[in-house]
């Protein structure tokens, strides 16, 4: 797993976050990672991070994706001008050290702080040390957006929120899956966009892969969504190649 995490590759794939009013003109993107394995099989991000328990081997993935969005990417996105989410875990945002080496790489980089978007688990704000809640303000104040994913039924993370501590609110895609059919899912989508206005938060929802569920979403009032009736993902060096500079 060491060697897999420090030396295979790594696909980063592209998802365009817009809203449902201006769908053809996306706000950032989010980037879905791809691992290559030694026997050459491809394994999603969820997966790896899913069999690696120790949190040193954590750190290390968190590094290696930040490390290879700065050294290969960050320049040529810099130059389009568009912004970039990128996945932290909870047990490297609750380290000082992977955080301190992130906003050292932000730094260095020629990407405009603003542009970086990081996306952490919404299990993070209940940790029992306050070292997540720190490193949030800490990215904040480096100039990160902070993303708060797999939003979901447990509404006491909006209990848990301090002032100026995410921008947006990223609901659990279960949730939004079939919520133009299912009413409990509608409901909990409403309540979770009204906990995100009420804190001055942005809500963002997805896959929506059907017309319905794009439809169901704006009526809502969700602020920004994903998924295919957006736009198709795309790996990130194809987007760099093919996409207009963003205006920002």
């Amino acid at each position: 797993q060491w060697r897999m995490i420090k030396d295979n590759p790594i696909a980063m794939i592209a998802r365009a976050v817009a809203s449902p009013r201006v769908p053809e003109s996306a706000s950032f993107y989010t980037l879905t990672l791809k691992f290559w394995t030694r026997e050459g099989d491809v394994m999603e991000e969820e997966a790896l991070r899913a069999i690696l328990g120790e949190s040193e081997l954590m750190h290390a993935l968190d590094r290696r994706v930040f490390h290879e969005f700065f050294s290969k990417w960050s320049a040529r996105v810099a130059q389009k001008g568009f912004g970039i989410a990128l996945p932290l875990s909870t047990s490297g945002l609750a380290s000082q050290s992977v955080v301190d080496d992130i906003i050292a790489m932000l730094a260095e980089s020629p990407l405009p702080a603003r542009l970086l978007h990081i996306m952490v688990p919404a299990e993070a704000l209940h940790r029992e040390d306050d070292a997540p809640r720190r490193h949030l303000h800490a990215l904040r104040d480096a100039g990160c957006q902070i993303i708060l994913t797999q939003t979901g039924r447990d509404l006491e993370v909006f209990n848990l929120l301090g002032h100026d501590m995410v921008d947006y609110v990223m609901l659990n895609a279960e949730l939004v899956s079939w919520v133009h059919t299912n009413l409990m899912d509608e409901m909990m989508v409403t309540i979770i966009h009204g906990h995100a206005q009420r804190l001055g938060l942005r809500s963002i929802a997805g896959p929506a892969d059907q017309p319905l569920v794009m439809d169901t979403l704006s009526g809502i009032g969700i602020d920004l969504i994903f998924g295919d009736t957006i736009a198709a993902q795309q790996p990130l060096d194809l987007l760099l190649n093919n996409s207009y500079f963003a205006i920002n």
